[in-house]
């Protein structure tokens, strides 16, 4: 197949090594400070029904997580290195790795037995043209319940093609965890994750936009092969990490011209959205002032109907989002009158 030039935002990454496995998958898991979680995801990456390389790189813990993953060696290869955040350490990773396909995984997270096996077998039923393979995920709390069944959610039942288009509006229906299958000849085609988000997120999203537009199509199954904790450190809970990476993820985007400027009805739908993450992120941190301002900004950039089913929201989701960020809003104090005050109005 042809592929348009190279879009820029990716780091270099070296070519396949000539002592690389074909069919491999090469497991790459970049760890920071999570040494009591980190044995679980190892152990889900060695326990795989298909037989993997797994890579763990620890980017400049200081609570002991390098320790904890030395402790799997010989069995996994370890790379450290001063911590300069999630895309270095995924690069890191790529630059070690032998297998023709890798797979990504946080440390707090971990893999489906059978994960490897399934993508890896789900990308051998595509045409050439296919660059990834993603799954969806079980959200999962601190006491190992699942809670992403909790709701229906009747878009994931099925097999999609997710489009860039669909990377950029970032909805529920289509969007899918890092921990995706990847050919190695894509990050050669297309560079490595970006290194420039430092530890901000959407360093992922900003990877697969790039992907989508060098030509390579992208393929999300209805199967949940991950398992993703639910935690007080989730970076996409931090809407002081989470919100410059998807500001700097979106501003790429525009200046990549995929999608002209003058398509508002585009990218009004994708800073409504964005607006409408900003404001629950905000308020989920006791912030509800900010709320109230991304909740109203929302709903001014993007004031049509309908993108609530775009999305994969439930109806009404940015309005009932604005409304309850003015229910949540402090009421001034009514100040008490004196004894004094009201014996004189009698």
């Amino acid at each position: 197949m042809n592929h348009p030039p190279l879009p820029p935002g990716g780091n270099a990454v070296p070519p396949y090594p000539v002592e690389g496995k074909k069919g491999q998958v090469s497991i790459v898991i970049p760890v920071y400070n999570h040494a009591e979680l980190l044995p679980r995801a190892i152990q889900s990456a060695l326990t795989q029904t298909h037989s993997c390389e797994v890579i763990v790189v620890n980017d400049g813990s200081t609570d002991g997580s390098e320790t904890a993953a030395r402790k799997f060696e010989p069995k996994i290869t370890v790379v450290s290195q001063p911590n300069r955040g999630l895309s270095a350490a995924r690069n890191s990773g790529i630059a070690v790795a032998r297998g023709e396909f890798l797979l990504f995984l946080d440390a707090d997270d971990w893999l489906e037995p059978d994960a490897a096996e399934r993508l890896r077998t789900a990308y051998a039923g595509l045409s050439p043209d296919f660059g990834v393979v993603a799954s969806r995920a079980h959200q999962v709390d601190g006491n190992g319940t699942r809670v992403s069944q909790t709701r229906v959610d009747p878009w994931g039942e099925e097999e999609i093609e997710v489009t860039w288009t669909d990377l950029l509006i970032s909805g529920r229906r289509t969007r899918f965890p890092c921990s995706a299958l990847v050919k190695r000849e894509i990050f050669e085609r297309c560079g490595g994750f970006d290194e420039a988000f430092g530890r901000l997120g959407s360093e992922d999203r900003d990877m697969w936009l790039r992907v989508a537009s060098s030509g390579f199509r992208i393929r999300r199954l209805p199967l949940r092969l991950l398992n993703v904790a639910v935690h007080g450190g989730n970076m996409s809970s931090d809407p002081s990490r989470q919100l410059p990476g998807m500001h700097r993820c979106l501003a790429k985007a525009r200046k990549s011209g995929q999608m002209p400027l003058w398509r508002l009805d585009v990218w009004g739908k994708v800073y409504s959205h964005y607006f409408l993450q900003a404001s629950r992120m905000h308020r989920d941190r006791g912030n509800r002032r900010r709320s109230l301002l991304n909740g109203f900004l929302s709903l001014a950039v993007y004031p049509l109907p309908g993108l609530s089913a775009r999305l994969g929201y439930e109806p009404g989701c940015r309005l009932k989002t604005f409304l309850v960020s003015i229910r949540d809003l402090p009421r001034p104090k009514r100040e008490k009158e004196s004894p004094e005050v009201s014996k004189n109005s009698a």
